[in-house]
């Protein structure tokens, strides 16, 4: 991978001093942007920030770590999600994720008023989400399109092709409202390829069985992968508890190395904590928060000495880290070269 395009992704100027950069610049602009350029050190950034704004969910899967969690169960106001943008912003925006950690989208009484907010700030390049879409039917017709054509990509997951499945793996009775609601997400969008599935299976499927079954339910080809293999949220799910049908856990192992996963996005949860981990620290582990945006802009938190010592594993792996299924190892990164220009495809929406 060419080392300067990754660190043209992952290193910003940031002026400690903006009123006074001002001047300088004005009064000396050759030599300040020598200093700018040569002798004031540059921070870091992630390749794209996730935003949980609920954490609130209309399922309750086996494979998910939702039954676990022990955190309030809130919505982020909007005031907090406002900083969110800006905070971002100064780091030089980018992608957008408005996934939950832990629940679904379709839940946020603000969804509308974030969306809207997000289109003033012109430094977020991209949105997107992954989402149940059990819930997408509390918006009208009009909102719904709205909210279609603002993202970049839309990722619905379907917990099985029957109710017997859905409803083993969800634990809820939600599957043909699912499919309505899916159904009514396709025709409404008029950004056609903005949508994909993700099939999160128990049982074993082929290509050619999902690929019939979306053109049976829906009419047209719509892109998706799929898996009925599970990771443990940290080892905190008991995997020793086997899934039904066919469904499996990933194998644990012990993790050694940096997981470079945090290279491509960081976590603010629904309370304005900052997470190291992107995809599986559900309760907030002092281990890997890296602090809260009402106390201090993001450019600290991610620029803090706690953030620098999480990225030397060599020397301390966190323990939470250890065995956590979701793990990538960093070494693996020649293979993820493509998503330095687009991270969503890694984080999944």
């Amino acid at each position: 991978m060419e080392n300067q395009k990754v660190k043209n992704k992952i290193f910003f100027e940031y002026d400690r001093f903006p009123p006074l950069g001002f001047f300088l610049n004005y009064l000396f602009p050759d030599s300040f942007s020598y200093v700018r350029n040569h002798l004031l050190p540059k921070k870091r950034r992630p390749l794209m920030l996730i935003c949980e704004t609920v954490n609130i969910c209309s399922n309750d899967c086996l494979i998910c770590a939702h039954s676990l969690m022990k955190r309030k169960k809130e919505t982020m106001s909007l005031d907090l999600f406002k900083k969110v943008l800006q905070d971002y912003s100064d780091m030089g925006g980018g992608k957008l994720s408005l996934t939950p950690m832990i629940g679904e989208i379709f839940l946020d009484k603000f969804f509308i008023d974030r969306i809207k907010m997000v289109t003033q700030y012109p430094k977020i390049t991209g949105l997107s989400v992954t989402t149940n879409a059990v819930n997408s039917d509390v918006l009208n017709d009009k909102e719904l399109e709205f909210v279609l054509e603002k993202f970049e990509r839309v990722q619905i997951s379907i917990y099985g092709l029957d109710a017997e499945e859905y409803e083993t793996m969800t634990c809820k009775p939600h599957f043909f409202r699912m499919l309505r609601n899916v159904k009514r997400m396709i025709e409404i969008s008029k950004k056609r390829g903005n949508i994909i599935f993700g099939f999160r299976f128990l049982k074993d499927h082929s290509d050619q069985e999902i690929k019939t079954w979306i053109l049976k339910n829906f009419g047209i080809e719509i892109p998706f992968n799929f898996t009925k293999t599970y990771s443990n949220w940290g080892n905190k799910i008991d995997t020793s508890i086997k899934l039904p049908f066919e469904g499996e856990w990933v194998q644990v192992k012990e993790n050694t190395i940096q997981c470079l996963v945090p290279l491509f996005a960081c976590q603010i949860y629904s309370n304005g904590d900052v997470s190291f981990c992107a995809c599986s620290d559900y309760d907030i582990t002092d281990e890997l928060k890296l602090g809260n945006i009402k106390e201090k802009d993001l450019t600290s938190i991610y620029n803090s000495n706690k953030c620098k010592d999480l990225w030397n594993f060599d020397n301390e792996m966190p323990n939470y880290c250890k065995y956590c299924t979701f793990h990538k190892p960093i070494s693996e990164i020649g293979e993820y070269r493509d998503l330095i220009e687009n991270p969503i495809h890694l984080i999944g929406g």
